[in-house]
């Protein structure tokens, strides 16, 4: 039987001998393991929960990551306001996506009276704030963000709670470094007085930014574990 020689690129075989037990392991066995795994795997189920202030940009967040939605095509076309709860079904790899996207204008009030629908069951909390109205008054949205994770955790004891820090875009690009550690300064502040753990991201859906958002969400899902098609820009294999 000839054998069939199949071309890949570099980062592939560097992303599947990364994942190797042992060092005689050899790149067809590493892959052949890989696949395994993904085949005999059964999809295991995480419920994202986004909540915010209006306008923050949750919905365009939530649409082009999930979504494949073009920036240019969010920015011209503004999608309707979220009202009350909103649930979306999305499958990553081998991971199943309960998305929860919250009306910003009803936010106070669903936190009050709605709590359990948002948050029971919930693995990952995203706290999505405008930069530049974060930046006016941070002590306000880290008030916010502490009521948040008091209550998230009351209906879901491991739920991990992020700090979005969104449009980061509108920030002068001479005062953008000054931001974000003036930003990481305060966070670590947080941090250590609430004895939590808070991933913190600079983001945003423009087009010069958008690697951000794809970053964000490789590390809080850890999607770079599996090797489907459709998610080939997002590991960015130059397949």
């Amino acid at each position: 039987m000839n054998k069939i020689m199949v071309e890949i690129s570099e980062n592939l075989y560097n992303f599947v001998m990364n994942k190797r037990r042992n060092p005689y392991q050899s790149f067809e066995e590493v892959l052949e393991s890989i696949l395994k795994i993904y085949h005999i795997r059964p999809k295991s189920q995480k419920k994202i929960v986004f909540v915010g202030k209006p306008e923050v940009g949750k919905s365009s967040i939530r649409s082009c990551f999930f979504e494949f939605i073009q920036p240019k095509e969010l920015i011209t076309n503004s999608l309707e306001p979220t009202i009350g709860i909103e649930n979306y079904i999305y499958d990553l790899y081998d991971l199943k996506c309960n998305i929860v996207d919250t009306s910003g204008q009803e936010l106070e009030d669903l936190l009050m009276n709605r709590a359990e629908d948002i948050f029971i069951e919930s693995n990952l909390v995203i706290f999505v704030v405008d930069s530049i109205k974060f930046k006016e008054d941070i002590k306000h949205h880290y008030e916010l963000l502490k009521k948040i994770i008091s209550i998230a955790t009351m209906y879901s004891k491991n739920v991990v709670t992020a700090l979005f820090v969104h449009k980061i875009d509108l920030i002068s690009k001479n005062e953008i470094k000054q931001f974000k550690n003036a930003i990481m300064n305060e966070h670590r502040v947080f941090e250590l007085a609430e004895e939590v753990d808070i991933p913190l991201f600079f983001t945003s859906i423009i087009e010069d930014y958008l690697d951000t958002i794809k970053i964000a969400f490789i590390k809080l899902i850890e999607i770079e574990e599996f090797l489907m098609p459709n998610y080939r820009k997002f590991l960015d294999l130059n397949l």
